[in-house]
């Protein structure tokens, strides 16, 4: 079974998509993010997909870097024809007290999503979680000490903001 086809089987099995969902679909410009754009644009038809939608959120940490990954992603949506939906954040201005950078990195990905879902009249966001990222949630939530209950690791499907945040490459 190939990397799309195991895609496609987690998609299944969660019932992540629906036909006729609109799919807003976060992409950094890394390796598995553009992978999830190349897997969800190949499998739209068979999925029965109404839209794709790509959106990019540039943190404002890595400079010049992060811009040219933000210009990568927009080039890449264009050339896929699909929507682009793009913002560019300072986040050191945007740390809340008693969070740190990545907490915070995290707070603003999610409120990013939820507005660009709604802009791009999305019902769902897929993100490009793997199993690795997984296991590194587990392993830094039992690090903070976090009980049974916390450890808990990333939902392959949930809501959040009436908006399904899905994780298609979950079990890669």
């Amino acid at each position: 079974m190939n990397l799309v086809e195991r895609v496609l089987k987690t998609i299944r099995n969660y019932e992540m998509l629906k036909p006729n969902d609109t799919v807003l679909i976060a992409v950094s410009g890394g390796q598995d993010s553009m992978f999830l754009l190349q897997a969800m644009n190949y499998l739209k038809t068979k999925l029965k997909l109404k839209k794709l939608v790509v959106c990019n959120l540039d943190h404002g940490i890595r400079g010049k870097e992060s811009a040219e990954d933000s210009l990568f992603v927009k080039t890449r949506a264009e050339d896929l024809n699909l929507g682009f939906i793009h913002k560019k954040i300072d986040l050191s201005k945007k740390r809340s007290k008693g969070l740190s950078m990545e907490e915070a990195a995290r707070k603003e990905r999610y409120e990013f999503f939820n507005e660009a879902a709604l802009s791009a009249g999305a019902n769902v966001a897929a993100t490009g979680h793997t199993l690795d990222d997984q296991a590194e949630t587990i392993l830094m939530r039992i690090i903070k000490g976090a009980s049974l209950k916390g450890i808990i690791g990333i939902s392959p499907v949930r809501e959040e903001r009436g908006i399904r945040i899905i994780r298609p490459l979950f079990e890669l």
